[in-house]
This record gives C-alpha cells, sequence and structure tokens, in this order.
C-alpha cells in the first residue's frame, strides 16, 4: 500500500478531522494538517504531536469554535 501525500491527508482531515487519530506521526506534527483537522474538530487536538498542543496559532484556531 502506497503512502498518502500531504495533499490527501489534508483532504481527508478537513471532512473528517478525527482522521489525525490515525495517521502516522509525521503527520501528526505537521501544523498545516493539525490546523485543518482543529478548524473543523477541535476535538482533534488531542491527537496531534504534543508539540503542537500548546502551539498558539493552533489554539487561537481552536478557541473560535
Amino acid at each position: 500500500m502506497r503512502e498518502m501525500t500531504k495533499e490527501e491527508i489534508l483532504h481527508w482531515v478537513s471532512n473528517r478531522s478525527l482522521f489525525l487519530f490515525d495517521l502516522p506521526e509525521k503527520f501528526k506534527k505537521d501544523k498545516e494538517i493539525v490546523m485543518t483537522a482543529v478548524k473543523l474538530d477541535g476535538q482533534a487536538l488531542r491527537y496531534a504531536d504534543v508539540s503542537l498542543q500548546k502551539d498558539p496559532d493552533i489554539l487561537s484556531v481552536k478557541s473560535k469554535e
């Protein structure tokens, strides 16, 4: 099975934010992917890499829910 591209991942998380849960760690560390998921559902933040869970940019998106 081939690995999904970042563009494919962005498409998936923009429609199903909790898909972040099943992603490889490298995508959970990608700020753009995490922000896309969190914009749709703030609960997705819990599946992001710890390094992004306190990122001010991501937290500001989450607080606008």
